[in-house]
């Protein structure tokens, strides 16, 4: 009797071409819906948008691989609010034409083989004038912020320098792997997305202060232990400075200078509980009590939390609930999009 093959990394796919030209815009609109609102360039009607996209989890990093129509696509605060994908997007333009990106106050033209990175918790959108092929890693938040502590605004950074190269291949490799009728299994994913977000980290450390030599090393290694050590004890009431200093064996001094670049434990621990709060809100399988939230993530009231809630994210925990303030999604719910809107979700905000 042979043993059964290894589990596979989990996948979606779409592809507009075994849909009627009919329905390819608004089946497409509702599986970018955590995305982006999207709609044909002008020179296309909505019968002639050709999507073709695979979706891979890796866990801390979701893979996306596809060929596009000319499209406009917008994330708006809305679009924000309704999805809870908070994590990082890094876009490769593998090949057709310039693809337009808006991030703040920041606007790029993105080549073929250019690289940007975008803040998924902020407003931006992109347009391209023709069809195009791209590669879209999406990026778990801490892990981004663990392995770049103290970085500044990343929301439309290009990622230039002599390690672009590298990262670019990184990225073409990985979804040619995925792909592969021997694609790596799934207990290969955290040792997949731990590679491509060094990488990532080490691009960007040309522009982004990554620690310096030496102690900076060492802070550096230290912070992501206890990053990790804080998200396994989130919940536990007694999570606190002093209970860090003992099982890291540092004094106060010396736990806040590491921890500095994050603001501080307690501002740490509470974006992570807020972001965990954020992510039950929105999950459609749950049942929400407030008040059995707040007590359960630390929080001395239901209104104290719904005050550092609503300063985090722009709107109250009541008004999360159920679709953003009575936004709903376009289009209809299944279970694919039900999974690639959780998998973006556990990327963390």
């Amino acid at each position: 009797m042979e043993d059964d093959p290894p589990p596979s990394i989990p996948s979606l796919r779409f592809d507009s071409g075994a849909l009627a030209p009919s329905d390819r815009l608004e089946a497409w609109r509702a599986a970018i819906a955590s995305v982006h609102d999207t709609r044909p360039h002008d020179s296309l009607s909505p019968e002639a948008v050709a999507v073709r996209t695979t979706v891979w989890n890796l866990g801390p990093v979701v893979a996306a691989h596809g060929g596009y129509s000319a499209l406009r696509a917008e994330r708006t605060q809305k679009v924000i609010r309704r999805s809870g994908a908070a994590g990082y997007k890094l876009h490769l333009s593998v090949s057709g034409g310039v693809v337009g990106v808006e991030a703040g106050e920041r606007r790029q033209l993105v080549r073929p083989g250019g690289l940007i990175v975008t803040d998924l918790s902020r407003a931006g959108g992109q347009r391209s004038e023709e069809a195009s092929e791209t590669i879209v890693l999406y990026l778990s938040r801490p892990e981004v912020e663990a392995l770049l502590p103290g970085a500044p605004d990343l929301h439309g950074r290009a990622v230039g320098g002599p390690l672009a190269a590298l990262l670019r291949d990184q990225m073409t490799g990985l979804v040619r792997a995925l792909a592969a009728p021997d694609a790596p299994a799934a207990a290969a994913a955290p040792a997949l997305a731990r590679a491509t977000l060094q990488l990532f980290a080490a691009a960007l450390s040309g522009a982004v202060p990554a620690g310096g030599e030496g102690r900076g090393a060492v802070e550096d290694a230290l912070r992501r232990r206890i990053t990790a050590y804080v998200e396994a004890h989130l919940l536990d009431p007694d999570l606190s400075q002093e209970r860090l200093c003992r099982a890291f064996h540092m004094s106060r001094a010396t736990l806040y200078r590491v921890m500095q670049p994050l603001g501080g434990v307690a501002a740490y621990a509470q974006a992570r509980r807020l972001a965990r709060i954020h992510a039950e809100l929105l999950d459609p399988t749950r049942h929400h009590h407030l008040g059995r939230l707040a007590e359960e993530h630390g929080f001395a009231s239901q209104s104290h939390m719904s005050r550092a809630y609503k300063a985090r994210y722009g709107l109250s925990p009541s008004e999360t609930g159920g679709g953003a303030a009575g936004l709903p999604p376009p289009g209809p719910v299944n279970d694919e999009r039900l999974a690639y809107e959780r998998w973006l979700r556990s990327l963390g905000g």
